[in-house]
C-alpha cells in the first residue's frame, strides 16, 4: 500500500460507493498522510504485545485483563489444549454474559420473540436457560450429587 515515492497508494477495483468513501476518509485520519517508514525488517505482521512479535491468546488476554479489569475469569480451568476450542469459546462466552440468547438478540436488533423454547412464556436470557429453566434445572440434578447435599441454583453465572 506504499508507493515507490513514499505514499499511500491504494488501488480499488470497484469505485467507492458514499458510504465507503466515507469510510476511508476516516481511515485516511486515523493512519495519517504519510506512511510510516520503512525499516529492513521484512513486511510480516507484528504482534506488540509480545517480546517475539508473534501474536498469542495469552498476550491479548493479559492486555484484556489489564484494560478492563476482568480479572476472576477461570482461565487456567478453560485455555487447555485437552479441551475443544469449541468449549472453550463457548465457557468463555457464557462467563461473559455474550451468548447470543434471544435477549441478546432483540438488544441488537434484530426480530424474534422473546420466550424460552424449552419453557414457554419466560424470557430467555443466558441465566434462564443455563440455570433457571426447568429442563435446566433436571440436568444440574442428574449431574450433581443428590444424595449427599441440596443444592441451591444461584442468581446469575
Amino acid at each position: 500500500m506504499i508507493s515507490s515515492e513514499r505514499s499511500w497508494k491504494f488501488d480499488f477495483k470497484l469505485v467507492l460507493t458514499n458510504s465507503e468513501a466515507d469510510e476511508f476518509t476516516t481511515v485516511l485520519t486515523v493512519i495519517g498522510d504519510s506512511p510510516p517508514v520503512l525499516d529492513s525488517m521484512s513486511d510480516i505482521r507484528r504482534w506488540l504485545l509480545h517480546s517475539t512479535g508473534v501474536f498469542s491468546v495469552k498476550t491479548l488476554y493479559t492486555k484484556l485483563v489489564e484494560s478492563s479489569g476482568i480479572d476472576n475469569f477461570p482461565y487456567q480451568f478453560v485455555w487447555k489444549t485437552t479441551i475443544p476450542p469449541k468449549i472453550n469459546l463457548f465457557v468463555w462466552s457464557l462467563t461473559h454474559g455474550k451468548l447470543n440468547t434471544k435477549n441478546v438478540l432483540l438488544h441488537k436488533g434484530l426480530e424474534v420473540q422473546n420466550c424460552c423454547v424449552l419453557w414457554g412464556n419466560v424470557l430467555e436470557t443466558q441465566d434462564h436457560l443455563f440455570l433457571h429453566c426447568k429442563i435446566a434445572h433436571r440436568v444440574w440434578s442428574m449431574l450433581l450429587p443428590s444424595n449427599c447435599c441440596a443444592w441451591v441454583t444461584p442468581r446469575t453465572m
